[in-house]
């Protein structure tokens, strides 16, 4: 029995662990082992077995983990035995790199050729196509074929046909693009399924223009006329990212070179084949991402804050903006950062520094500036986060200066894309007393209902309206009418982007009151803010 050296982080784990049916094992990423579970024992053949590479032919040298959810799939099989095993691999120690590793037995191939042990591994049980494995462990030599270009194509949109459709019929799509690629395949083209909705197509033939070969040829193959009815008028969505072999490249270079022509595509262009110059672009993104990354984890941020005046020019609130800085105390505009946010969901993230920094500037501020509300912007998705909205509903339930003097701002369109629990939550805040405005009014969607349901306090006419005040007819009725419906529903309003004495002279006569844009002020900092108003 192997001598346990590793400590499980709860006493329920270990028992679960103990507990297995099937051989389980815990051992670092070059496959030291730390322990192994009772159904294990079989497998250890002596005391000299201090390797998970001592059990099984894994054919490498350290665990993987280029799976997104940390886990790999790998059938080995055991020497011992002659018996075939599946292995879950996941991480239980991110920080030291320790695996739990899962052995569930296979079918035994007891004198079997070697073609039928290893087709469960190398083809794809859905499509029949071979599979990844195969690619990487098998089918490697193809790229020395020369000519030899790779075509990495994936259905965009699976997941949304999934939940549109179920995935029994997400499953039939792929196996009739199975029937296609496989009558597509010759000894110069061959085809593998790769996880999720991924194909590669290896080509060993001469290609005038790789770009127009793609165009030519999947155009065709990957139509969107299906014979499954629940797929019938559904657009497929399909990307490709292609790149040439090129002396002394790995098949893994050249499979980053095929994602990094895909992260390239878009609806317009869905064949991208690979340039070097995208390798900068990639590049460039990391170091940006890294770069905004810093600042929030630094809480590196300022809110600027732009003046809501009257048409005398009082100031009558502000609307609190976000910037970050870098380590180099650069700041970095909200259209550089807002994108990395979203894409990395860092919303609940921003908000909380955002909200820090707001309640901040109410503790310090200085009554020369006169006791008037500031707002700040919500996206929406971190009123999911419910840490997040239960730290709002608390302090604005204990606060009445918070209720006064804090409101939380969101654009029409994101609050009507946003789930009814989003909602939900934001009408609770509004019920608390929260003020909630409702920026870039007109831009979206909103119904009457919605106005009223959220018990919005205050809407805020877009810039795009007022740019056109003095020579739109149509622009000017719809300020005018969302003028008298706010007024209406007892809701303030506010004209932002004005930015000259004679949009603020059209503005006022069609019944607008309050305003915020250039021409009254810039944004700036609470500092420079301060001094303005103390020179």
């Amino acid at each position: 029995m192997l001598t346990s050296t590793y400590h499980f982080k709860s006493s329920h784990k270990r028992e679960l662990f103990n507990k297995c049916l099937t051989p389980a094992f815990v051992c670092d990423a070059k496959g030291r082992l730390l322990d192994a579970n009772v159904a294990a024992e079989p497998l250890l053949s002596d005391q000299q077995t201090k390797n998970l590479w001592h059990i099984f032919d894994m054919g490498r040298e350290e665990l993987s983990t280029q799976d997104k959810h940390c886990q790999v799939v790998s059938l080995i099989q055991d020497s011992s035995q002659q018996s075939l095993f599946l292995l879950y691999v996941d991480k239980l120690d991110a920080k030291d790199q320790i695996y739990l590793v899962r052995a569930k037995p296979q079918l035994k191939y007891f004198n079997q050729p070697l073609g039928v042990r290893e087709r469960p591994f190398f083809y794809d049980a859905l499509t029949g196509l071979a599979n990844h494995y195969a690619w990487y462990r098998r089918d490697q030599h193809r790229l020395y074929s020369a000519p030899c270009a790779l075509v990495l194509i994936k259905l965009h949109n699976l997941r949304a046909i999934n939940i549109l459709v179920g995935m029994q019929s997400g499953d039939e799509l792929l196996r009739e693009l199975g029937e296609s690629f496989k009558a597509m395949s010759s000894s110069s083209i061959h085809i593998y399924r790769f996880p999720g909705a991924k194909f590669l197509l290896v080509l060993n033939q001469p290609v005038e223009s790789l770009e127009n070969w793609l165009y030519e040829n999947l155009s065709q193959l990957l139509r969107d006329e299906l014979s499954c009815q629940d797929l019938q008028g559904m657009h497929l969505d399909w990307r490709a990212g292609a790149t040439l072999y090129r002396n002394q490249e790995t098949a893994q270079a050249l499979m980053e070179e095929c994602s990094i022509a895909m992260a390239h595509t878009s609806p317009s262009y869905p064949y991208v084949c690979y340039r070097d110059e995208y390798q900068m672009v990639i590049a460039h993104r990391n170091r940006q991402q890294n770069r905004i990354y810093q600042a929030l984890e630094n809480e590196q941020l300022d809110l600027w804050l732009q003046p809501q005046t009257l048409a005398s020019g009082k100031i009558v609130g502000y609307e609190c903006l976000c910037r970050l800085e870098d380590s180099n105390g650069e700041v970095i505009p909200p259209d550089e950062f807002l994108p990395y946010v979203d894409l990395n969901n860092w919303y609940a993230w921003l908000a909380q520094l955002v909200w820090a920094r707001a309640c901040e500037l109410l503790s310090d501020w200085d009554d020369r500036l006169g006791h008037v509300p500031l707002s700040i912007n919500l996206a929406g998705p971190e009123l999911l986060d419910e840490r997040f909205y239960q730290m709002l509903l608390k302090c604005y339930s204990q606060s009445a200066l918070l209720r006064q003097r804090l409101g939380l701002e969101l654009t029409e369109t994101s609050m009507v894309g946003q789930l009814a629990q989003t909602k939900q939550r934001l009408s609770s805040l509004a019920q608390a007393g929260v003020t909630v405005l409702i920026d870039d009014f007109g831009t979206g969607h909103a119904s009457l209902a919605q106005l009223v349901d959220l018990s919005i306090s205050i809407l805020k006419i877009d810039r795009l309206f007022v740019s056109h005040v003095l020579d739109s007819s149509i622009h000017s009725n719809i300020i005018k009418a969302s003028v008298e419906l706010a007024n209406s529903l007892d809701m303030k309003v506010i004209v932002e982007g004005v930015e000259t004495a004679e949009e603020l002279h059209a503005l006022k006569a069609l019944g607008c009151k309050m305003f915020q844009g250039f021409y009254f002020g810039h944004p700036q900092s609470y500092q420079k803010l301060l001094e303005q108003f103390k020179s």
